[in-house]
C-alpha cells in the first residue's frame, strides 16, 4: 500500500473559487477562523457523473422524492449544491472539464464527435496515478470514446459498448464493482459514468410501469437506484455513512455526484440538450462529501469547473492540482445552511459561471452561443445579446434588454458581462470560439445512433443565423434523426425533404439523407446525396468514408476504393478501421485479394490499438478475406 505523507492546505469555510477563474465569493457563514481539515492523504476518491440529468427532477432539489431516495440521501449526508452550472450541455465537453478543471474554449473539445484533449492539459486521472492511486472509469456512451483523451491517466477505461453505442447503469455499475474488488486496500480514484436518461427514454422494469407517463423520470428512478447499489457495495464509505452497521471498519472515502449537463423537456422549445443555453440544460446537481465536510447547501452559483481541482484538494494533493482552483467547501466546525435555516447572508461578489454551445455552428453553420452567468444575472450572446435575473426569471422567460429602458439599472449590467465574457473568451483557448476539430471517421454515425447530430460544419462559423431563433427547424431534424434511429425510414426521407426544401444546399441534412437511403437499400440515391453534400462543403473525411460504401453496395468498386484511399490519405492521425476494410472489401471485388492483404497488413501497423476493426484487418492481411464480414452498416435500422 502506498504511503502518503503530504503536507496539506488549509481548507477556508469562507472562500468559493471558480474553477479556472480568477474571482471568488464570500460566504458570510460565520464561525471561528479556519483550520486544517482531518488527514485524507490516500483516501479514496469517488466520481460519478450523471448524464443529461435535470436538476430540478430530483428530491432534494425539489422534484418528486419518488425518484430519487439514493442521491437524497447522499444530499443529506454531504453538500449540495443548488446552482451549479455545466461548462457545455454536451456529453463530452462537459465531461472534457469535469476531468481537466479547464473550459471548453481552451481544451478545445467543443462538441460530440470532434477533437482530442491536448496533451498539455492534465487529468484528474493522471494527478491521481501519479500520486500513487489506481485509476479506473467506467463510462456508458461511446461519446466518451478513448480515442477523445480523456483515457489518459486510466489504468483501466472501461468503454466496450454494444450497439448502438450505450449500455446500461446495472452493466457499467457491476463492471466498476469488478474492478474495485481487485483493489483492495490500495487507494484508488474511481470514475463511474451513468448515460440512460439520453432520449428515448425507456427505462426497463419496473420504473416502465411506474413512471408510465413520465418516462424520463422513470429512467432517473433507474439511475438512482443503480448508483445507490454501486454505493452500497462500496469497500470504503464516504462521510457520515461510515457509522453504519457492520461499517465501523471501512476507510472513509471523498464522493462526488454531479450532473454533466440537463434536457430542456421543451423549454424554449428545445426538447433534449446541446442547441441552447437555457437552465434547464445548464443547471446540474451536483453533491460533495468526505470525512470533515459539513452537510448543507451552497447557495451561490458555482461552475463543474471547480470539480477537478476540489477533488485534487481534498485528496491532500493540491499542489499537483489540474487547473483551477476548488470549491474550498466548509469544514464541520463552520457548517453552510442546512435546510430550513433561513437564507444565508448576502456575498459581496459572485463567481462568474461561463457555458457554451457550439452545436448549432457544427451541424448548420448557425452563430455559436456563449453564456456568463454571475450571481443573479446570466447574458447569453450569439447575433444578438440576452440579459435575465434568475433570482425573479428562473425559467429565463423575460430577456431584459428587451423589455427594459436603456437606462435602467439592470440594462446596464448587460456590458459589463458581455466585456468580462470577451476577457475570458481572449484568455482561453488559442481556438477561440470556431476551433472544431474534424470528427474522427466513422465517429457521427456511432453518435447517429445515440440521436446526436454528428454533423458536418457549413458556412460562416460567425455570421449564421442565431439558434435561438431556429429552434423549431432543429427540432424538426432532431425528429428526422428519432425516425431514422427506430427504423422509421419512408417518414425519415419525408421529413428530411421538407426540411432540404427549405435549406436545399444544407451538408448536414444531404449527409443524413444519404444514410437514411443506404438504410432503406437504396445506395444509387444515397451516393448523389454524399456526392452533394461534399460539394456543399461537408466534413470530407466521415463523408468520403460513407460515400465509398455506398459506392461498393451501388457495384461500383473502382469509385468506393478511390473515395476510401482519399479518405484514408487525408485523415491525419490513425487510419480508421472501418474505412480500411471497406478499402479491401472493394479490392476484392475488383479481383485483386493479393493487393486487398497487402494493404491491410501496411495500414494495420498504423491502426490506433483501441480500433474494432483491427481483428479483422488482420485476417484480411493474412488472407482470411472469406472470414470477415462486410462491416455493419453505420446506416442501418439502429434501435436502442
Amino acid at each position: 500500500m502506498a504511503v502518503f505523507r503530504r503536507g496539506r492546505r488549509r481548507i477556508r469555510h469562507d472562500v468559493l473559487f471558480s474553477g479556472g477563474m480568477l474571482a471568488s465569493v464570500l460566504l458570510s457563514c460565520g464561525g471561528p477562523g479556519p483550520v486544517a481539515p482531518p488527514s485524507r492523504a490516500g483516501m479514496p476518491v469517488i466520481l460519478i457523473t450523471l448524464d443529461t440529468v435535470r436538476a430540478d427532477h430530483l428530491g432534494a432539489y425539489g422534484g418528486r422524492n419518488a425518484i430519487s431516495p439514493a442521491f437524497d440521501r447522499w444530499a443529506a449526508r454531504g453538500i449540495l449544491f443548488e446552482q451549479a452550472g455545466t461548462a457545455a450541455p454536451l456529453t463530452l465537453p462537459a465531461h472534457a472539464t469535469l476531468l481537466t478543471g479547464v473550459l471548453p474554449p481552451e481544451h478545445g473539445l467543443r462538441v460530440n464527435g470532434h477533437g482530442r484533449l491536448p496533451s498539455t492539459i492534465r487529468t484528474l486521472a493522471e494527478t491521481f496515478r501519479d500520486a500513487g492511486y489506481r485509476t479506473g472509469a467506467f463510462v456508458s456512451s461511446t461519446v466518451l470514446a478513448p480515442w477523445h483523451g480523456l483515457d489518459r491517466g486510466f489504468e483501466v477505461y472501461d468503454a466496450e459498448m454494444p450497439a448502438p453505442g450505450e449500455r446500461t447503469a446495472a452493466v457499467t455499475v457491476e463492471r466498476a464493482l469488478a474492478w474495485l474488488r481487485t483493489v483492495q486496500e490500495e487507494p484508488f480514484f474511481v470514475w463511474v459514468h451513468l448515460y440512460d436518461a439520453h432520449a428515448p427514454y425507456r427505462p426497463p422494469e419496473p420504473y416502465r410501469s411506474l413512471f408510465r407517463r413520465e418516462p424520463y423520470d422513470g429512467e432517473l428512478a433507474f439511475i438512482d437506484a443503480e448508483m445507490g447499489r454501486f454505493l452500497d457495495a462500496l469497500p470504503v464509505s464516504p462521510a457520515a455513512d461510515r457509522t453504519g452497521p457492520g461499517r465501523a471498519d471501512r476507510r472513509g472515502a471523498i464522493l462526488c455526484i454531479v450532473g454533466d449537463h440537463g434536457e430542456g423537456l421543451g423549454a424554449h422549445g428545445e426538447r433534449e440538450h446541446g442547441l441552447l443555453l437555457y437552465e434547464a440544460t445548464l443547471r446540474v446537481p451536483l453533491i460533495l462529501a468526505a470525512p470533515g465536510l459539513a452537510p448543507g447547501r451552497v447557495t451561490v452559483p458555482v461552475s463543474t469547473a471547480q470539480v477537478a481541482p476540489t477533488l485534487v484538494e481534498l485528496a491532500g494533493l493540491g499542489s499537483r492540482a489540474a487547473a483551477g482552483l476548488p470549491l474550498n467547501p466548509p469544514r464541520e466546525d463552520a457548517p453552510v445552511r442546512s435546510a430550513g435555516d433561513g437564507p444565508p447572508s448576502p456575498a459581496p461578489e459572485e463567481s462568474p459561471v461561463y457555458s457554451e454551445s457550439l452545436l448549432g455552428q457544427a451541424d448548420y453553420g448557425w452563430s455559436p452561443l456563449h453564456s456568463l452567468r454571475r450571481g443573479r444575472w446570466k447574458v447569453v450572446r450569439g447575433r444578438y445579446a440576452s440579459l435575465y435575473d434568475l433570482n425573479s426569471d428562473p425559467d429565463e422567460h423575460l430577456d431584459l434588454l428587451d423589455t427594459e429602458p436603456h437606462e435602467s439599472g439592470a440594462v446596464a449590467r448587460a456590458p459589463v458581462l458581455l466585456a468580462e465574457l470577451d476577457r475570458l473568451l481572449a484568455a482561453r483557448g488559442p481556438g477561440g470560439d470556431t476551433r472544431l476539430e474534424r470528427p474522427r471517421d466513422g465517429a457521427p454515425d456511432d453518435l447517429r445512433s445515440l440521436g446526436y447530430l454528428g454533423g458536418s460544419p457549413a458556412g460562416d462559423p460567425a455570421g449564421g443565423p442565431d439558434p435561438r431563433r431556429r429552434v423549431a427547424f432543429h427540432d424538426s431534424v432532431v425528429g428526422a434523426l428519432a425516425d431514422y434511429r427506430d427504423g422509421r425510414f419512408d417518414r425519415a426521407t419525408k421529413r428530411l425533404q421538407e426540411l432540404l426544401a427549405g435549406e436545399p444546399g444544407n451538408p448536414f441534412l444531404l449527409d443524413l439523407s444519404g444514410s437514411v437511403q443506404m438504410a432503406r437499400n437504396h445506395p444509387a440515391a444515397a451516393v448523389a446525396h454524399f456526392r452533394e453534400a461534399l460539394a456543399r462543403g461537408g466534413s470530407r473525411l466521415p463523408l468520403q468514408a460513407r460515400l465509398a460504401e455506398a459506392l461498393l453496395e451501388a457495384g461500383q468498386p473502382a469509385e468506393a476504393e478511390a473515395e476510401a484511399r482519399a479518405g484514408l490519405e487525408a485523415a491525419p492521425g490513425p487510419p480508421d478501421g472501418r474505412t480500411v476494410v471497406i478499402l479491401c472489401r472493394a479490392l476484392l471485388a475488383r479481383g485483386r485479394p493479393a493487393d486487398a492483404a497487402s494493404t491491410a497488413r501496411r495500414l494495420a501497423a498504423r491502426l490506433a490499438k483501441e480500433d474494432p476493426y483491427r481483428e479483422d484487418i488482420n485476417r484480411l492481411a493474412t488472407g482470411q478475406a472469406a472470414d470477415v464480414p462486410a462491416p455493419p452498416s453505420s446506416v442501418g435500422p439502429l434501435r436502442w
